[in-house]
């Protein structure tokens, strides 16, 4: 009870910091000015997926998620990258908004389902700063992006680095 309810959020912190040694994200990295903590971020890089039918195919893409404290609250962002079935594809330092190849996905709280929410005219700059074998470091400059709930529209501008894990390393 007590005890259990001490255990889960010990066991619940040291899952989601990042303590790697070769860790670039410690830099700054903020949602609308707001200084935002790193808890999980990665990647995995697909070439064209379909079906055995030939009825749908999806093309080649990086996919990037992570996990960031946002105005006192956890969020989950992801963004995909097109054409980027690996990371050998992506040249470093090549602003990847500026050639119609980065798509967000989803921000939003973790704990809220978002169905009918689209995101839109993304500008700014989004680049590959770093390339290793298992990560590859995604610099914001400026990346902004409207979120759209049918309700509201909020533009959010992004800016920092971070490091994501390929997980299919």
């Amino acid at each position: 009870t007590k005890f259990t309810i001490a255990l889960f959020c010990v066991l619940s912190l040291s899952s989601c910091s990042n303590n790697d040694d070769n860790d670039s994200s410690s830099g700054s990295f903020s949602i609308n000015g707001e200084k935002c903590e790193i808890h999980d971020a990665s990647c995995s890089f697909h070439g064209t997926i379909s079906d055995d039918l030939g009825e749908f195919e999806i093309p080649p893409h990086g996919s990037f998620t992570m996990q960031v404290v946002f105005d006192e609250s956890l969020y989950y962002f992801s963004f995909s990258i097109d054409d980027a079935s690996s990371s050998d594809i992506i040249k470093t330092g090549e602003n990847l908004v500026a050639n119609g190849l980065v798509s967000v996905d989803a921000f939003r709280q973790i704990t809220m389902a978002e169905l009918s929410t689209r995101y839109y005219d993304e500008d700014g700059k989004l680049s590959i700063s770093e390339k290793g074998s298992n990560y590859v470091v995604v610099n914001f400059d400026n990346f902004s992006f409207v979120k759209d709930t049918g309700k509201s529209e909020t533009q959010y501008t992004i800016n920092g680095k971070v490091k994501f894990v390929d997980i299919n390393e």
